[in-house]
């Protein structure tokens, strides 16, 4: 994955902590890692997705006195998908589909293999077989899906960004953003 050999070329080690054997002293920031006290890198592909602006990588970690990693984070973000979707309580809104903005991110994602195509692929889908009438039922429907798709009861937060841009006249648009700590949910 570019995000760790980039995270390896900056700090010595890899996103999972573990230092790399091939050189004690590689590392951008290797000094001054004891300094810093949190690094976060963020990369995105903007051609990732199919329907949205992108998919992005974010690893964040925190450094003590002596420039050990003490906390580590990993987090997908699928950006802005577009798609047109039933949705809504007035009868008009019942006739027709509109256009919906959904972002995903997924934190606590695991450094080997990236599955976004297969959580993109599965909010589409849900998105376009949608009736809900409101954000709030459809945000937390989309939460399933992608559990079902990617986290199957594993340790993650998964947080949806649904926003109805045509929604509200004058304003730019509505947002439901709807979060769940997958590990404490299934307890």
């Amino acid at each position: 994955m570019v995000l760790n050999q980039l995270w390896v070329d900056l700090t010595g080690g890899s996103l999972d902590g573990q230092q790399q054997r091939d050189d004690k002293e590689r590392g951008f920031l290797k000094g001054s890692l004891s300094r810093i006290g949190l690094l976060s890198v963020t990369i995105t592909l903007p051609k990732a997705s199919l329907l949205g602006e992108g998919v992005s990588f974010t690893a964040s970690a925190g450094f003590d006195n002596q420039g050990k990693m003490t906390a580590r984070s990993l987090s997908m973000e699928i950006k802005r998908l577009r798609v047109p979707t039933l949705v809504g309580v007035n009868p008009n809104e019942r006739e027709a589909r509109q256009m919906l903005v959904v972002s995903v991110t997924i934190d606590g994602v695991s450094v080997r293999g990236d599955r976004y195509g297969r959580v993109e692929a599965g909010v589409v889908k849900a998105l376009e077989e949608s009736s809900f009438e409101t954000l709030e039922a459809l945000g937390t429907h989309l939460i399933g899906k992608v559990e079902e798709v990617f986290v199957n009861g594993a340790d993650y937060t998964v947080k949806v960004r649904v926003e109805k841009p045509i929604a509200v006249p004058l304003a730019e648009c509505p947002v439901v953003e709807v979060r769940r700590i997958v590990k404490d949910y299934y307890r």
